[in-house]
């Protein structure tokens, strides 16, 4: 009984250890890449339902190559419903990722006004990028 034990904390903990190590740096991704690279690898490349991910990663690593791809982003109304950004706007999570990449203190609520969303979203278009 007592090897039996051992035997499944041994594989409890490799399999712990297994699914740990899985996890990939999401910015070498983004690395070597150009402004128009990253804009036609999320326009062509990927699945239309991850792209909120792929706009979040874009933010956390903060890939300065990216806010014209994020800018042209803030248009977009659609909403996700992955399960990570379930009921956010694409636009809603660009603004946070230019946010995060410029640290700028302008970002819009999920639930703000669609005037004071329009007021931010302009400001980012004369953003120089």
């Amino acid at each position: 009984m007592n090897i039996f034990f051992k035997y499944i904390i041994f594989t409890l903990l490799v399999l712990s250890f297994f699914s740990c190590n899985k996890k990939k740096d999401n910015c070498e991704l983004y690395v070597d890449m150009n402004s128009s690279e990253i804009e036609y690898f999320l326009t062509y490349k990927i699945q239309k339902e991850k792209l909120p991910n792929y706009l979040y990663n874009l933010g956390e690593c903060k890939v300065t190559n990216s806010i014209p791809y994020l800018i042209k982003s803030l248009n977009n109304k659609k909403i996700s419903h992955d399960i990570r950004h379930k009921g956010m706007s694409i636009r809603y999570i660009a603004n946070k990722s230019l946010c995060k990449i410029t640290n700028k203190d302008l970002c819009f609520e999920q639930n703000s006004t669609e005037e004071s969303k329009i007021k931010i979203i302009n400001f980012w278009k004369k953003f120089p990028h």
